[in-house]
């Protein structure tokens, strides 16, 4: 192996260690984070227990300072010959001084590496933030030209074979024709392609913690969530996904944390599970009671951070 192909690889290395120390920075500044606070409030602890000597210490010199002062004004105001150097209001002033920027001086010293050790902390945590903060701001930036591209691709679409056949697209939805065997009679069916579900669709079964071996029991309680997801969005305006994934028992996505839904004029303005689609056979037996599981589909607004 040749010096240029060793070059090349601890270059490609170098690199890559940057890019991988760039994705996790948020991770690594938080834990620095973590651990420099404990560490720091450890510091600042010990410090403490040495402090009272450096008190005492200052306290020493204080009460000194009042001695000489109070020895000399009263020499002063004797009957006595003898010359005594008097010990000034200023000098005494000035000591203290001394005593009190030594004592702030010494104090420092105790505390001064603990301190700063939580402020550098506290630094990385807001650090952290900052990068997760931009982050989110790329990401909603990026799905919103993304999703403005679709949009005018639909209305593109829409303008040139009409807003059913958009539907159809859309949902998944087509037409079958099936002939009656008896009179040979021929009728057209809309019928839901079961792979044509959202990213955002999830199962409410026997994997879920609120499923029950009754459907009415499951039928009622999606009702209830359904409702509860609505009454949600008009006192509070918005709803993220996260939140109904929280109220029906699934896991939390990092897509439930940024989409859900908004009231303004663009959205639905409302809530829906996706249990009512007509078109779709397996939600028509949920609805009828055939069946006790559900395939959820969440008419959610797209991502709504820049819509609050």
């Amino acid at each position: 192996m040749d010096l240029g192909t060793l070059k090349l690889g601890a270059t490609q290395a170098f690199g890559r260690g940057l890019l991988l120390g760039k994705k996790y920075s948020p991770e690594i500044l938080t834990a620095v984070g973590v651990v420099g606070v404990i560490a720091g409030t450890v510091m600042v602890a010990r410090a403490t227990l040495k402090l009272e000597p450096v008190i005492d210490k200052m306290q020493d010199r204080l009460r000194t300072i009042n001695e000489l002062r109070e020895a000399t004004e009263s020499l002063t105001h004797s009957a006595t010959t003898q010359e005594v150097e008097p010990y000034t209001r200023e000098e005494s002033v000035r000591d203290k001084t001394a005593v009190y920027v030594r004592g702030a001086y010494d104090i420092t010293k105790l505390y001064g590496p603990g301190a700063t050790l939580i402020l550098v902390s506290l630094g990385c945590f807001l650090a952290a933030h900052g990068i997760m903060r931009s982050r989110n701001a790329a990401l909603v930036a990026a799905y919103n030209v993304l999703e403005k591209s679709f949009s005018a691709y639909r209305k593109r679409f829409i303008e040139e074979f009409g807003p059913e056949k958009d539907e159809e697209y859309r949902s998944g939805t087509y037409t079958v024709e099936e002939t009656d065997f008896e009179t040979g009679e021929k009728t057209l069916r809309k019928v839901v392609d079961p792979n044509a579900y959202s990213q955002y669709a999830k199962f409410f079964d026997e994997g879920n913690v609120h499923w029950q071996n009754v459907n009415d029991y499951n039928l009622v309680f999606l009702r209830a969530q359904q409702q509860f997801a609505n009454d949600l969005l008009i006192a509070r305006g918005h709803v993220f996904l996260n939140d109904v994934y929280d109220s029906i028992g699934i896991e939390r996505t990092s897509a439930g944390a940024v989409v859900g839904w908004v009231l303004n004029k663009k959205g639905d303005n409302f809530v829906d599970f996706g249990m009512y689609n007509e078109d779709s056979e397996r939600a028509r037996a949920f609805i009828n009671g055939d069946e006790k599981s559900i395939f959820l589909d969440f008419n959610v607004d797209g991502v709504i951070y820049d819509l609050i």
